[in-house]
């Protein structure tokens, strides 16, 4: 992601300040030595008791955010005992039937399926990813999880859900083993079990960060505790205990989540304003002048400066800020997901939005947690309609979260008095040849619910969040990977006549090489920004010179400028990709799929010896199987029940899988 670097950078920056530098290049260190020490032989200076950003930038160090209350932590552990307890329990409920473990005995209704399916889309990936995403960047880079997780359940509710209930299949890969043989199955099965490993580790990351901060232990340990739990009772009660906790995380967590949301919209400020400064401080214009009721400037008259004896009568009584919003932040910009330039100073990642829309919304038609719930239905309306609602439940509940990003850079923000920014960094549009690149706080959002959110509401939404982890960004990945290989064959299950074995072999082979390939030859910088022209788009570089920005009020030759030589902010572009292989592999895969299926319409291309190798692994059940699954009729209900008996033999000798009538 495009913090990657940032908190290299940071961790860096730590360990430089520590030995008593703040750059990493010598020759700068050295300059500013001998600039704070008043010498000409200095090579290091002091920041014991300080920081690098006060001794340099005159920005005071971060405060100290308190350790949460106790009441978190005991309200957090407590609410994870009673879903251990419901799930476990859950336990009686399989009677030793497969069937039961993995679907819930197709008993499911549509309030029960809605809440399982919103709380698939709705975990903690979706939920704290939303919130943080809109902290560091702006409201569209967090909204475009909650939208993509929206999109495909609708989408799943128009294409599939009713088929795939109709199919009768225990697992995902089930389905593709039925129509394409067990080389697809094994293919399918890997992929699938790729995406769900990085989708559970986001959950369990996003479990972990709220356990050891509200409990202050480590996240390692607290990760590990986690998957302890989760671990523990959906092994007792498969499919059910995952129901049962959902009911719970719903009546208990979304309501939490939601009233959080819309009270802190409501009574928070929506947005940091425009900067006060401090002192020496010149304003950007007229009307930020006159909303803090500037005084004109020792140094040049005609511009407008911070009103030092208004603000600022005494040390212990001053309002200052960092000058870091000179014209004032916005809780979201209309314009973001269309124009590129929209957040102007900042680069705008717009293709990585879009693109995450899109991997979200189609990626998300393979996931297992999704179709597990729809193959759970107890009729094909119910998966439909269950989706509809599930989906329509993700836009309300998580798109809220994407304004409390701009009220989490209220006091989190680069204008706060919690900031943290790189010293060792510059960028010209904004005017800062050191201090340049603002450092967001890993753990900003969990800190604004337990420290600046009503107790109460706080710790609601924070049970809320760990029972949404405890049901299933690394979230945009999980369905990378199954949008490239297993999307395409899926459309070809339900909705080619006679679908071809090797069409989805060719196809997840050329969807996996696609993407892959891309993933190495295509720039990438790190930051998910495409390299558009324009100085928003050049990534910070080294601290460029130890002059004042130029809205300080300083002697123009005290002011840095970024075009004068020997004083250039070393900067370069950003550059991408990102984004671009997640859509070209579907779209390969759709090709080969199609261009396949069309050369074998009249017949398999290669004919398998009976007795061959490949015989019944690749060139399996190539016979229609979609069934006018809304009409079902005596004869429907019969082909439907040979199918369910043919493939349940898989584990009959278990004696655990019953038939049951579709029609019915």
């Amino acid at each position: 992601m495009r913090l990657i670097a940032t908190t290299i950078a940071g961790v860096l920056a730590q360990a430089i300040a520590a030995l008593g530098q703040c750059f990493s290049d010598p020759a700068t260190n050295t300059e500013w030595a001998q600039l704070i020490n008043g010498d000409n032989t200095s090579t290091e200076f002091s920041v014991e008791g300080s920081c690098c950003q006060s001794t340099v930038c005159n920005i005071p160090c971060p405060e100290t955010v308190p350790s949460p209350a106790i009441g978190f932590g005991i309200a957090i552990m407590s609410s994870i005992a009673l879903y251990e307890l419901v799930g476990v329990a859950c336990f009686f409920f399989i009677k030793g039937k497969s069937e039961n473990f993995f679907v819930a005995g197709r008993t499911l209704p549509v309030w029960i399926v809605t809440a399982t399916l919103a709380a698939s889309a709705i975990d903690s990936n979706a939920i704290l990813g939303t919130a943080m995403l809109s902290y560091k960047y702006s409201f569209w880079d967090g909204a475009v999880l909650p939208i993509g997780l929206g999109l495909s359940l609708i989408l799943n509710a128009l294409f599939f859900a009713r088929k795939i209930n109709v199919d009768r299949a225990l697992t995902l890969p089930d389905v593709y083993a039925k129509r394409y043989g067990k080389v697809v199955e094994i293919m399918i099965s890997i992929c699938t079990i790729i995406s769900f490993i990085c989708l559970l580790a986001g959950n369990l990351v996003g479990m972990g960060t709220i356990i050891s901060y509200c409990l202050s232990i480590s996240k390692k340990g607290a990760i590990w505790l986690s998957a302890s739990l989760i671990w523990s009772y959906t092994v007792a009660g498969g499919l059910f205990s995952v129901a049962a906790t959902d009911i719970f995380q719903s009546a208990i967590g979304w309501t939490g989540c939601m009233v959080l949301a819309f009270y802190l919209i409501k009574n928070e400020e929506s947005a940091p304003p425009a900067s006060i400064g401090f002192p020496g401080y010149v304003y950007p214009d007229e009307s930020i002048c006159d909303m803090y009721d500037g005084v004109p400037c020792s140094n040049n008259s005609t511009q407008c400066c911070y009103n030092e004896e208004l603000w600022c009568p005494s040390p212990d009584n001053c309002r200052v800020d960092n000058g870091a919003y000179p014209f004032g932040d916005q809780r979201k910009f209309s314009n973001q997901m269309t124009d590129p330039y929209a957040l102007t100073p900042f680069p705008n990642a717009i293709m990585f939005n879009w693109a995450t829309i899109f991997v979200l919304g189609f990626g998300n038609l393979a996931a297992l947690d999704f179709q597990a719930r729809c193959m759970a239905s107890k009729t094909p309306k119910v998966a439909t309609v269950s989706c509809l609602i599930a989906g329509c439940l993700t836009f309300a509940v998580g798109i809220p979260y994407g304004y409390l990003g701009a009220i989490t850079r209220v006091y989190y923000g680069p204008d706060s008095a919690r900031a943290e920014f790189e010293t060792d960094s510059c960028h010209a549009l904004l005017g800062l040849p050191t201090c340049g690149l603002w450092l967001p706080n890993a753990d900003a959002f969990v800190k604004l619910l337990t420290n600046e959110a009503p107790t109460f509401l706080g710790g609601w939404c924070l049970v809320g969040i760990v029972a949404a982890s405890m049901s299933s960004y690394l979230l945009i990945v999980a369905f990378d990977v199954v949008l490239a290989s297993a999307v395409v064959p899926l459309f070809g299950c339900f909705y080619t006549k006679k679908p071809s074995p090797l069409a989805a072999f060719c196809s997840i082979l050329a969807g996996v090489f696609v993407r892959v390939f891309l993933e190495f030859t295509l720039p990438k910088d790190g930051f998910v920004i495409l390299p558009y022209p324009g100085e928003e788009f050049l990534n910070y570089g080294p601290a460029a010179s130890t002059l004042y920005p130029p809205f300080f009020d300083k002697p123009q030759e005290e002011l840095w400028d970024p075009t004068a030589s020997g004083q250039e902010c070393d900067q370069i572009q950003y550059n991408d990709w990102t984004g671009v292989d997640s859509l070209a592999a579907p779209i390969a895969a759709a090709v080969v799929f199609i261009s396949v299926q069309w050369l074998e319409r009249n017949g398999p291309i290669f004919d398998f010896k009976e007795d061959g190798v490949m015989c019944g692994y690749l060139k399996t059940s190539q016979q229609a199987t979609e069934v006018e699954d809304d009409k079902l009729g005596k004869d429907a209900s019969v082909t439907v029940r040979e199918t369910v008996i043919d493939y349940s033999n898989r584990g009959a000798h278990q004696g655990d899988n019953e038939v049951t009538d579709v029609a019915a």
